[in-house]
């Protein structure tokens, strides 16, 4: 059964649930909730019917075969079945008390079953519907269409052209932003998308925030509609490899006229990125942004936050160390004139896809990721960081983008933003170590795979996972993802991967 279908579907799947409670449990519904409350603690239970008591029965039928997956449960993973009662009460509770969303939910519709699971398993879809219960009607109103690309940025498009004012506008952009977020991670946790589409939506969702937000502002400040001010991203969201708690690591690139040569960029510029920043980032009544990230900027943390195109080309090409042209093999423009963008992305690609020997960009890479690891991962014997620990994604990332810049000079099909599209390459025709590459990409998965399954698990950004926290999400389910397991089932499969990417690293970083 999928979550998103026409109504037809969805009237004939309403049936196929009931056929299932019935014919699954071998009982009727009464049967079910008495055998379920003997293995669930009994507060918790309690406190959950009483919260879905007025709402019609396909409420309670949807969570009670929901919770039916994991009868037999029991010892210390309990902990983590409380945990979903209280996610699932604390919606229910709070949607009582909103008529309209009542009504919504009682209409006997087959999303509601996506609904449950999401709030069961998901921290970051129950707390999102915690500052936001209205944001279940997103998933109420979607169809089959919904993870077609593109049907979504349309349908937004008509919303935003209705818009008159511009604080209707920034909160319309707000919802939808957050009700896209909220389709995206159910369509995830109910196996509607697979990894890389889930990368790819995100990564979309925040190039339309971005460009809307810079849309409306512009117009709000009595900016020209041609702005020569490019909004670049960098990090996961220039090679569109977004997670669910990315950071959006931005760059801000101002061209100015060819007869000002004294570089200085216009004081409303610099008003107008300050509202921009705000606008994206900062909680609003339809509820949270996006954390923003201009640290990458060729001025740094101290430095303006916005470059003339003459300085940021000067830095680069002349100035930057290698680890920040490593963050450009990721460079995108988002916003800004079409010919601005142009000019930027192909300078960002000559200045990436250089030569270079060999020796330098490996002793300058691992000393950097040596550093990186010591300084930043901080891991201890009973957690592990997923991406800056000992054999973590950071890895990866080093050592694709280390042979980027060491073959992308030869090589186009290495010239892509993407560390899974370049990986891929290398393990078809590496200039080295080709089989290597074979495994480094069922370990990238892997690891990939577990980071975002974690944000979903704990709404919490950072990589680190405990040995506690894996069990949990094997006892929820939410760990593996469908079908597939990534080879990792247990604590000592996570750190086998790990000890196999540091293996594999090695090759070219012996010191690590």
């Amino acid at each position: 059964m999928g979550l998103f279908q026409d109504d037809g579907e969805r009237l004939r799947d309403e049936r196929v649930v009931l056929a299932d409670v019935a014919e699954e449990t071998s009982g009727s519904l009464v049967d079910l909730r008495r055998e379920l409350a003997e293995q669930f603690p009994s507060e918790a239970w309690q406190r959950l019917l009483g919260a879905v008591e007025p709402f019609a029965p396909v409420v309670e039928e949807a969570i009670l075969r929901l919770l039916s997956r994991y009868r037999g449960v029991s010892g210390h993973r309990v902990d983590a079945l409380e945990r979903m009662l209280v996610r699932l009460e604390r919606y229910f509770s709070n949607a009582r008390r909103r008529p309209g969303l009542s009504k919504l939910l009682n209409s006997s519709r087959s999303w509601i079953a996506g609904l449950c699971l999401g709030l069961a398993q998901s921290d970051l879809v129950a707390d999102l519907l915690s500052q936001q219960p209205s944001l279940a009607e997103g998933l109420a109103t979607a169809d089959a269409e919904t993870l077609t690309p593109g049907h979504w940025e349309q349908t937004s498009e008509k919303i935003l052209a209705s818009v008159g004012d511009f604080e209707s506008a920034v909160e319309w952009i707000r919802r939808l932003k957050n009700e896209r977020l909220l389709q995206v991670a159910v369509a995830d946790l109910n196996g509607g998308f697979t990894q890389e589409q889930s990368e790819v939506a995100l990564s979309e969702l925040a190039d339309f925030i971005i460009r809307h937000t810079y849309q409306w502002v512009r117009e709000e400040r009595g900016l020209p509609e041609d702005l020569p001010l490019v909004v670049v991203s960098l990090g996961k969201l220039g090679s569109q490899e977004m997670n669910y708690l990315s950071d959006l690591d931005l760059v801000f690139v101002y061209r100015t006229p060819e007869s000002d040569a004294s570089g200085q960029i216009p004081l409303e510029v610099v008003r107008f990125i300050q509202r921009f920043m705000r606008m994206v980032s900062t909680p609003l009544e339809e509820g949270p942004g996006y954390a923003v990230d201009v640290r990458l900027r060729p001025t740094g943390n101290y430095g303006p936050l916005v470059v003339t195109h003459v300085s940021w080309e000067e830095y680069y090409s002349r100035q930057a160390d290698l680890w920040e042209i490593q963050a450009l093999l990721r460079a995108r423009a988002i916003a800004g004139p079409p010919d601005v963008c142009v000019w930027l992305e192909d300078r960002a690609r000559h200045i990436c896809y250089q030569r270079r020997e060999p020796d330098a960009v490996w002793s300058r890479l691992c000393h950097l990721r040596q550093r990186m690891q010591l300084e930043r991962s901080d891991e201890r014997t009973d957690f592990v960081d997923l991406k800056l620990g000992y054999g973590g994604l950071a890895d990866v990332e080093f050592l694709v983008q280390g042979h980027q810049l060491l073959f992308g000079n030869e090589q186009e099909e290495l010239r892509v933003r993407s560390t899974r599209g370049a990986l891929q390459c290398l393990s078809n025709s590496a200039p080295e170590g080709g089989p290597v590459f074979a495994e480094v990409v069922t370990a990238f998965r892997a690891l990939r795979a577990l980071e975002r399954r974690l944000q979903l698990t704990t709404n919490l950004s950072a990589a680190t996972l405990t040995p506690a926290q894996l069990e949990s999400m094997l006892t929820l389910k939410i760990w593996p993802p469908g079908e597939r397991d990534h080879g990792i089932l247990g604590w000592e499969d996570l750190l086998a991967t790990r000890r196999k990417v540091r293996q594999l690293f090695r090759h070219w970083c012996a010191n690590l």
